[in-house]
């Protein structure tokens, strides 16, 4: 008999011994086992009250998809394995720290506990197999590391049945899981030896000079061309058809694409359709299928900030070494099993191990103060914009529910009264004429839009400026993704993304790469080489309207600094832009013909139809418009020479939708925005002020020039999201820069926070 906790053996580790034991056979057997100790714990427990809250969120996440599977053929999947997840959580925040740990000495145990059970049965699912193992063994190892700072006194003998167990759980994950398993194994194992003090001392020391960098960075490098990432996704088989089934059967629906399709109806369906198993879909696409897009932000909202809590009770905290180590490693190990495994997540798995991980950070009561590293998010979903808009969404909408969090917080309703504003200007035509709740109509992007007032909403000095210094690296970060995929001897047209779409996006996003290339002395060059890289795609493009708004961004931004010791900057951008335009004229000088010609009858044939659409239903039709893609529907040939979708011009797009008290309010909008950026500009003493607001300055006006010429805006939901940034920061933005040090330390109490 192993040594209990405490020194003497209690009747009351029996379910937990149990739960260990049956983890890798029969998971479902070892959740009810957890199950049963942590009702027995909480009823002993009079004293501490049962915190609800992670259950009511577990059940409004998951809330859509049972009641759909309920109105189906019944079936345990994903939605509720995340229900119980949050039972579990609440559960495991109602015990003490000793009671906790208790738990975690059982599942640090688990692999030499199973193992007399794994030698005696005939069926064993590896799978299950080898993420228990590798999940339990990490515990193992954390509580190793950390074996004297324990709740409760440990005996010395405990060292070697953990030892073992590790050895057992890490070693036999390796030689029998798969490359995702093995990536995860390291990732958690790394974050283990991070949160040692010898292990801070090694990555400074090896960190410390430019070679040691040097070798981070190769290594890095290195696992990400390992990565089977583009294997995973664009191969024909098996994997590949998975995922392009499973986006088609949600991303066509707006019910769907929001709330999800119901409890497996997705891998079911594309299981039958590619004869493919569902065990090699992402985790992320099947919880977006069960669980909608609100439901998958929400999933990644709350791994954020979890993992941001564990940081900050890192810091300065009483919570046990060993529980933050282990659970930080167990959040990092599912984070990358997520992406790409998700059978584990039908299993009791997730409850046990996922939840014990999600629940540790709120075991104390620490004030919510949401992460500035949260810009992230945007900065990723607007990278993956050319590539994977499919999963850009995703990462937009966890950072919007953060920004939604973080005003609900401070009480300030000025984000949330911008959007509604919006919804009552723009919605109201959704419901004449023939409505419709197809998402690729122009409504939705307003929607977005009043999404992106949201994010603006007390965005501050010091994230604003961090953010233009990421977007400005943008172009040269999409011309390397997609070096190898461009067709030089064509317009160039990257990933997910259409011609004129990709250039738009490339002109917006070169701003900032040029102010800093103007301004910035210390990055200069690097910003130079992103500012090339973005006349490059744009060019290549042989967008007409592209380049013209590319040239007025150059313009305006020599106007705008022309003052002062910056003129040297000239020094650095026009010889660059001078031997990039003959290179371009030398390799394509067919090109050359295309951007001398300046008449469209296309556009022309187009913008007479949506202008003549507006008096269609007399004076009704002009002041309040005729719905959403009315215009659209009509402007068809033989009216039009091409078939198109919106009218290329913002203005008659919103003259032929909303009518002409709309147009007025927005024309209105715009100019009084840019004539305050102007004021603020001659007004700033500041440096960094001038550079914020010049980026958003000439980012609008280049953005407007092009819009009178292309509709790219209503075709792009993370261009919506970042025009609404753009034009909420000069309102609702705290550009000035804060006088206050931030404080390092952070309260805490030992009570959780429910």
């Amino acid at each position: 008999m192993m040594p209990s906790p405490a020194g003497s053996f209690r009747v009351s580790v029996i379910p937990l011994w149990l739960a260990s034991t049956l983890l890798p056979l029969w998971p479902e057997a070892s959740l009810a086992s957890l199950g049963l100790w942590l009702i027995w714990q909480t009823l002993s427990n009079r004293d501490r009250r049962f915190p609800w809250q992670p259950v009511a969120i577990a059940t409004l996440l998951c809330s859509p998809a049972i009641v759909r599977a309920l109105t189906r053929d019944w079936s345990v999947g994903q939605s509720e394995m995340l229900w119980l997840t949050g039972v579990i959580v609440s559960g495991l925040l109602s015990l003490s720290d000793q009671q906790r740990s208790q738990v975690t000495l059982s599942l640090g145990l688990a692999p030499l506990l199973s193992l007399p059970t794994l030698i005696w049965s005939d069926s064993l699912n590896p799978m299950m197999l080898t993420v228990t193992w590798a999940a339990t063994g990490l515990w193992a190892i954390a509580i190793l590391f950390n074996f004297t700072d324990q709740p409760q006194r440990l005996s010395p003998a405990w060292r070697w049945p953990l030892g073992i167990a590790a050895a057992i759980g890490l070693g036999g994950s390796w030689w029998l899981g798969s490359f995702t398993l093995r990536l995860g194994w390291g990732v958690g194992l790394l974050i283990v030896v991070l949160l040692q003090r010898w292990g801070i001392t090694l990555w400074r020391t090896w960190t410390r000079s430019p070679l040691g960098r040097l070798g981070v960075i190769s290594t890095g490098i290195g696992l990400g061309l390992l990565w089977p990432f583009p294997t995973a996704v664009l191969a024909p088989d098996p994997a590949g058809l998975l995922w392009r089934c499973a986006q088609d059967q949600i991303q066509h629906n707006l019910l769907r694409w929001l709330v999800g399709r119901g409890v497996q109806s997705v891998t079911t369906t594309c299981s039958t359709l590619t004869g493919v198993t569902a065990d090699n879909m992402s985790g992320l696409l099947q919880l977006w299928a069960e669980l909608g897009l609100l439901g998958l932000a929400a999933v990644l909202t709350l791994g954020f900030v979890a993992g941001d809590r564990y940081r900050q009770l890192l810091a300065s905290s009483d919570l046990p070494r060993s529980q933050l180590g282990g659970g930080a490693a167990l959040l990092g190990f599912w984070v990358v099993m997520l992406l790409f495994q998700t059978d584990w997540l039908n299993s009791g798995l997730t409850p046990l191990l996922l939840g014990l991980s999600l629940a540790i950070p709120w075991t104390r009561s620490l004030p919510l103060r949401l992460p500035t590293t949260v810009d992230w998010l945007l900065l990723v979903a607007l990278a993956l914009q050319v590539n994977s808009a499919f999963w850009a969404v995703p990462l937009a909408g966890s950072w919007l529910v953060i920004c939604v969090i973080e005003q609900l917080q401070q009480r300030d309703w000025r984000g949330l009264g911008c959007w509604a504003a919006i919804a009552l200007i723009f919605l109201p035509p959704v419901f004449w004429a023939k409505p419709t709740l197809d998402p690729s109509v122009t409504w939705s992007a307003y929607v977005l839009l009043g999404f992106g007032l949201i994010g603006s909403t007390g965005l501050g000095h010091d994230r604003s400026l961090r953010l233009l210094r990421w977007i400005g690296l943008l172009p040269l970060i999409w011309l390397l993704l997609n070096l190898q995929a461009i067709d030089w001897t064509i317009r160039i047209s990257m990933g997910d993304l259409y011609i004129n779409q990709v250039g738009i996006l490339t002109v917006i996003a070169t701003v900032p790469a040029l102010l800093l290339t103007w301004r910035d002395r210390t990055w200069r060059g690097l910003y130079l080489l992103s500012s090339l890289a973005g006349g490059v795609i744009i060019l290549g493009t042989a967008s007409r309207i592209c380049l013209g708004a590319f040239v007025l961004a150059i313009g305006m931004t020599g106007v705008l600094n022309w003052q002062g010791r910056s003129r040297r900057s000239l020094i650095w951008l026009l010889p660059g832009f001078g031997l990039l335009l003959l290179g371009v004229i030398a390799l394509r000088p067919d090109l050359v013909g295309r951007y001398l010609e300046f008449y469209d009858p296309a556009r022309i044939a187009i913008a007479r139809c949506y202008v003549s659409q507006a008096w269609m239903n007399g004076p009704v039709s002009f002041w309040v418009g005729q719905g959403y893609g009315q215009a659209a529907a009509i402007c068809q040939p033989p009216l039009t020479l091409n078939r198109v979708s919106h009218a290329h011009n913002f203005v008659l797009q919103l003259l032929a939708d909303n009518g002409i008290l709309v147009l007025a309010i927005v024309l209105v909008g715009l100019t009084a925005t840019v004539i305050r950026l102007w004021q603020q500009i001659q007004q700033s003493a500041d440096a960094d002020q001038q550079l914020l607001r010049q980026w958003l300055l000439v980012s609008l006006v280049t953005g407007l020039v092009l819009h009178l010429f292309e509709g790219s805006f209503f075709k792009l939901p993370l261009l919506q999201l970042l025009i609404g940034l753009l034009l909420g920061l000069p309102w609702l933005g705290h550009l000035m820069p804060s006088r206050s040090p931030q404080t390092k330390g952070l309260p805490t109490s030992s009570s959780p926070l429910a």
